[in-house]
C-alpha cells in the first residue's frame, strides 16, 4: 500500500483547492499568486503537475494500466475533477480558460508518458 502514498499525495495536492488557503495566510498567498497568477506560470505548473502525474501513474499503476491512452484517459478524469471541483470552490461557470488548462494537463501528461517511455526503451 505505501506504493501508492506518492500517487495518492500528489493527487490530494492537485485535487484540492489550494487557493483556499491564500484567505488565511498572507504569505502563502504572495506564493500562490507567483506560481499561478501569471499566465505563463500557470500554464508551466498545470504542465508540470499533470507531467509529474503521468510519471507516478506509469510507475505505480499495475503493468496493464500503463498504456499511454489509458494514462491520458486518467489524466483526463484528473483534469475534469480539479477543474470541476474550482467551478464549486470559485462559485463560476466553466469557460475557454478551463478547456486550455485541460489542455495543457493532457499536453503535461503526454510529455510525462512520453518521458517515461524513453526511459523503459533504454533500460
Amino acid at each position: 500500500m505505501r506504493q501508492y502514498l506518492p500517487l495518492v499525495v500528489w493527487l490530494t495536492g492537485i485535487l484540492f483547492p489550494m487557493a483556499l488557503f491564500t484567505r488565511y495566510s498572507a504569505t502563502y498567498n504572495r506564493w500562490f499568486q507567483i506560481a499561478f497568477t501569471p499566465e505563463w506560470t500557470h500554464i508551466v505548473m498545470h504542465g508540470l503537475l499533470d507531467g509529474v502525474l503521468a510519471v507516478l501513474l506509469v510507475t505505480t499503476l499495475p503493468p496493464a494500466y500503463r498504456r499511454s491512452w489509458w494514462i491520458l484517459a486518467l489524466i483526463l478524469v484528473v483534469a475534469c475533477l480539479q477543474e470541476g471541483i474550482q467551478f464549486i470552490y470559485t462559485a463560476s461557470l466553466p469557460g475557454s480558460d478551463e478547456v486550455f488548462d485541460i489542455g495543457v494537463d493532457l499536453l503535461g501528461g503526454l510529455i510525462g508518458v512520453l518521458i517515461m517511455q524513453r526511459r523503459v526503451v533504454r533500460a
